[in-house]
């Protein structure tokens, strides 16, 4: 080797090794990225069955309402318990709205989580494209 050849030598040594650490750092990256995705998958899972069974607990505090409606109709005639049943029934109808409350929060969230994962996809796409052209280089 010639001495002119030993400053070339060290400087592609160098750019070589900044091209590992970057490659590195990319590949950590891409690492945490897809962590944090899948653990956002498993939150919006976690979310829609929340969803689902307050859906159900909905529907059946519904049924429960139509019961104590019938009931209210067939106390009307006697006058005995009506205020009960009265009660009963606002007191299933706000726990219902307060089901549903809960549900339209659960999906608003839902929907800032769909949009934070399309965003952890689009810089996982990018970051992607990076380590492909890091690799055809």
């Amino acid at each position: 080797m010639s001495p002119n050849d030993i400053p070339f030598h060290a400087d592609t040594k160098t750019i070589i090794e900044i091209l590992w650490g970057l490659l590195l750092i990319m590949a950590i990256t891409l690492v945490a990225v897809s962590i944090m995705y899948v653990l956002l998958r498993l939150k919006m899972r976690s979310n829609r069955r929340r969803e689902g069974q307050l859906a159900r607990s909905i529907a059946a505090k519904s049924e429960e309402i139509a019961r104590l409606e019938v009931r209210i109709a067939e106390y009307v005639d006697m006058e005995e318990g009506v205020e009960e049943l009265k009660a009963e029934v606002r007191l299933a109808d706000a726990i219902r709205t307060k089901s549903e409350k809960r549900l339209q929060q659960q999906n608003i969230e839902l929907d800032e989580l769909r949009t934070v994962a399309a965003e952890r996809m689009a810089e996982l796409e990018m970051l992607r494209k990076l380590v492909e052209h890091v690799d055809t280089q």
